[in-house]
Formats: structure tokens, C-alpha cells, sequence
């Protein structure tokens, strides 16, 4: 599966330490391994991780990355943040991730 979740713990002060994201390859850690960023190829593995949770992947991925990390999400702990551009909200729905937001790009 292609896709990537960046995700971290929220405080004043983000740290290096305090992100971590995933990919299917290693192809795009080179950067963030070089500023000390988590990386792994476990999407489940961040979710465990992370409070907030950035979906951005693309919209034919989000659902299959959603049910993936899905059995891991606590409404108590984790925000879920999609960046996933054209995809309704109730695709995400379906997939019980509850406390959602979307990002939207609006062009005026």
C-alpha cells in the first residue's frame, strides 16, 4: 500500500523526537531521518504512537490506510486530521474514526 502518516504528539514545543511518520519505502525518509524523525513502514505502529494523526495520503488510499490503523484509535486520545483532497467526510465515517477533522483546499 502507498501511503504516508505523519504523526505526533502534541505539546509547546515539537521535537524531532515527537514525530514520526510512515511510508511504504524508505524512498522520502532521507530528510527526516537526517532531522532525527521517527520513521517506519507500520502504518499501526504510529497510530500507537501519536495523540494527532495526519492522514496524507492519496483519496483512492484513505480508506484501506483508515481500516488499517482503525482497531488501534481511541476516541479519548486521538484527533485523526485527513488531508486527502475530494474525499467526503462519511468515507472516513464508515471506517469509525470518530474524531476527524479535513483539511479542505479552497480556491478563491
Amino acid at each position: 500500500m502507498v501511503s504516508t502518516l505523519v504523526i505526533f504528539s502534541p505539546s509547546r514545543t515539537l521535537q524531532p523526537s515527537q514525530i514520526k511518520t510512515s511510508a511504504p519505502s524508505d524512498r522520502n525518509f532521507g530528510i527526516l531521518k537526517e532531522h532525527s524523525v521517527g520513521t517506519t513502514h507500520d502504518n499501526r505502529e504510529v497510530t500507537k504512537f501519536a495523540d494527532i494523526i495526519f492522514l496524507a495520503c492519496k483519496p483512492y488510499q484513505i480508506q484501506d490506510v483508515a481500516k488499517e490503523i482503525s482497531a488501534d484509535l481511541s476516541t479519548e486520545r486521538h484527533l485523526v486530521v485527513s488531508c486527502a483532497a475530494g474525499l467526503p467526510m462519511i468515507n472516513l465515517e464508515s471506517v469509525s474514526i470518530l474524531n476527524l477533522i479535513r483539511l479542505a483546499h479552497t480556491y478563491s
